[in-house]
């Protein structure tokens, strides 16, 4: 028999009692004010007898439910109260408070044991021109910081959820916060290995619903110890103006001080371009890129003057890089023209053999020695490229082998270059590249293999927007939030113009500022071309220009069809005008409309062109067999410049030859295509070719 114990109902608090009358005469007063025919005296007194029936529950419950849990979370509260005043305290302009707290600052209790690096106080008037106009902060403060007991239950329930045993209360060593993200040192747990918790990441950081930016390591301050690095639910701001004081400092040691951000514990990530030497800067649209780019253009700026420092500015995407246009810093206004910008890079190289030619007259090593030893020092040249796959796509290898020798060479001569690229793979980054830029940073990518491309190894998940990591010379990784000017674009273009106008002010009175003449000096004048060579070249560069259309009209035929990325790719030009030729040939009905199956134009007229290309392909197989004939020769160069006809062209026409019997195929790879007719064939051949022309004379 089974014995069922009932269990004991359990007993009602005060507060649900006093609810319970309370609601119970409330209801009860409203309903006889809202019936009819109730007696006056009745009424009378529920209308007097429902406000006390709410004062008594808000005095005897809800009051003190209040107090009861803002006790419990008295220390979000007072984080909040904190962040509005240092909101305002920052918006006021007669304030200057804008750095991001320690955590300490959060949690006065845990000051000891629970803080990160603190920031220097930053007064907004408190900085020199041009630094003054720099924009303040509004949002310098990140989210409340987890507590101790807060992390240690989160982490606690998140491990046993993946299969870990935790006994007992888990041991927080240490919480550190930063600007966007928060690592949570710990004591492992018993029979816990690191390895473990690091295969099963993306568990854990499900359970703890960070889906972006999680990422286990080991706490390098303490033994048997993991650290999680957790994002913020809400990021604070990283400004310029939050590490002028370190700019500023920074600039009395260093030739050319740049600022990147503020790493994970809110330490500033500063840093000497001249050490780097040179920097890869990569990410994807959305993640910061162009937004590091151009702090580091204003590090530059607001610390070097037109006499320290001059800029070359490649912007082929046309929008990040024009608004600095009139700096006197500028050696050129900045180009966005591929033809420029290839020359550009060549005048670079000039002016670094004539750098070398001056250090080896003075007897020195590098632009530092040769400065001290000089009344007019020469100037650091920065070489900024925005979107440096657009250059390789379109001038490739010349464009790889320019690059190549800046990197290679230019670093003793005060030249430095910074590539931006939004697609860092292997064939815009190559090997020879990457290893004349030890020093790169990565912001969000699309793909694994573009992290590997760019930092040799693993990346944790990036969260974008200026969430980045930087890899200088080698040396360990630093994850890092990306300053900016502003978060405001109006502001940032504001402080870009006040910059100028200050430099143009400060410059008024020195020497003419130093200006590159891009035509002139790209010739050697030991080598100049003959008038051959130029007329040659006259003759032939339209003829390029046009020969382009004809490209574009042979590949519609092979492949049925034309869109703008096979022009690109098989042509190696630009967008535009790739964009242009296919537009061509959709007003000339050669091409359809676009078809989203295939991804393609589709051929429209692909009879008329078959009949087309079958009397041009006799004619040519006319015209290279009475070559051969005539020169005995089966030389593809010569055929090429004969006919005007690409190789592969040739090839192919040398291949249907061999068919009819008129070639014999190469019999190895080093052989060549030879004549198989007779001297007797060739000789008949050439007269009946004679005879014809001579009747289609006589015809006209």
């Amino acid at each position: 028999m089974i014995e069922v114990k009932m269990t004991d109902k359990p007993k009602e608090s005060f507060y649900q009692y006093v609810t319970r009358i309370t609601g119970i005469a409330a209801a009860c007063c409203l309903a006889i004010q809202m019936l009819d025919g109730v007696p006056p005296t009745i009424e009378q007194l529920a209308h007097k007898t429902l406000p006390i029936a709410v004062m008594v529950w808000l005095l005897f419950c809800a009051v003190p439910f209040a107090a009861h849990k803002s006790w419990l979370h008295r220390h979000k509260v007072g984080d909040a109260i904190k962040r509005c005043l240092t909101r305002k305290a920052s918006a006021s302009p007669l304030s200057g408070v804008a750095h991001i707290p320690a955590a300490d600052t959060y949690q006065p209790e845990l000051a000891k044991t629970f803080k990160s690096e603190p920031a220097r106080p930053l007064l907004s008037g408190a900085l020199p021109a041009p630094f003054d106009r720099l924009p303040v902060n509004p949002n310098p403060v990140p989210p409340s910081v987890l507590l101790p007991d807060q992390a240690a239950q989160l982490i606690s329930d998140a491990l046993q959820l993946v299969g870990f045993t935790v006994e007992g209360e888990l041991e927080v060593l240490s919480i550190e916060s930063g600007p966007t993200l928060q690592t949570v040192s710990f004591r492992l747990p018993s029979k816990v290995q690191l390895s473990s918790l690091v295969r099963k990441k993306d568990d854990i950081a499900n359970h703890l619903g960070f889906h972006d930016g999680f990422d286990i390591s080991s706490a390098p301050l303490h033994r048997s110890a993991a650290a999680f690095v957790m994002p913020h639910r809400e990021r604070a701001f990283v400004y310029m103006r939050d590490l002028a004081h370190d700019l500023i400092q920074l600039s009395d040691q260093a030739e050319l001080p740049i600022i990147l951000g503020k790493d994970a514990l809110g330490s500033p990530v500063v840093f000497d371009l001249v050490k780097m030497p040179h920097l890869l800067v990569a990410g994807a649209t959305g993640s910061g890129k162009s937004v590091s780019i151009n702090t580091i253009l204003n590090s530059l700026l607001s610390c070097r003057s037109p006499e320290q420092l001059k800029l070359l500015l490649i912007d082929p995407k046309q929008v990040e890089l024009l608004v600095y246009k009139g700096f006197p810093h500028l050696l050129t206004p900045p180009i966005t023209d591929m033809r420029r910008a290839v020359m550009s890079l060549h005048k670079v190289i000039v002016e670094m053999e004539k750098r070398y030619e001056r250090f080896s007259a003075v007897g020195v090593r590098n632009l530092a020695a040769y400065n001290q030893t000089q009344k007019q020092p020469l100037p650091y040249v920065v070489v900024v490229v925005d979107e440096y796959a657009d250059l390789m796509l379109v001038h490739g290898a010349e464009v790889e082998e320019a690059i190549q020798r800046i990197a290679q060479m230019a670093r003793a001569a005060g030249i430095h270059l910074i590539l931006g690229t939004q697609r860092p793979s292997v064939d815009v980054v190559t090997g020879i590249i990457k290893a004349n830029l030890p020093s790169r940073i990565t912001f969000r990518l699309e793909s694994a293999h573009d992290y590997k491309t760019v930092l040799d190894g693993g990346s944790p998940q990036l969260l974008g927007f200026g969430d980045g990591i930087c890899r200088m010379n080698g040396k360990p990784q630093i994850r890092f939030q990306s300053a900016a000017t502003s978060a405001n674009d109006l502001e940032a273009t504001a402080l870009i113009n006040d910059l100028r106008s200050y430099w143009l002010k400060e410059d008024i009175g020195s020497a003419v500022p130093e200006v590159w003449d891009l035509e002139e000096g790209m010739v050697d004048s030991e080598d100049p071309l003959t008038d051959e060579e130029i007329e040659e070249e006259r003759i032939n560069k339209p003829t390029v220009e046009q020969d382009h259309y004809a490209i574009v009209i042979d590949l519609a035929r092979e492949f049925g069809g034309i869109n703008i990325s096979l022009v690109q790719q098989k042509l190696r030009i630009g967008y535009m005008e790739a964009s242009n030729l296919v537009n061509r040939l959709v007003e000339e009905r050669i091409v359809g409309e676009f078809n989203s199956e295939k991804g393609k134009r589709m051929l429209l007229v692909a009879s008329s062109f078959a009949k087309a290309a079958e009397q041009e392909q006799e004619e040519w197989l006319k015209r290279m067999k009475q070559y051969m004939c005539r020169t005995r020769s089966t030389r593809s160069s010569e055929l090429r410049d004969v006919l005007g006809i690409r190789k592969e062209k040739i090839l192919q026409l040398m291949t249907l030859l061999v068919q009819e019997g008129f070639l014999h195929a190469p019999t190895s790879t080093k052989g060549g295509y030879v004549i198989a007719w007779s001297d007797e064939e060739i000789a008949q051949y050439l007269d009946d070719e004679l005879s014809a022309e001579e009747d289609e004379v006589e015809a006209e």
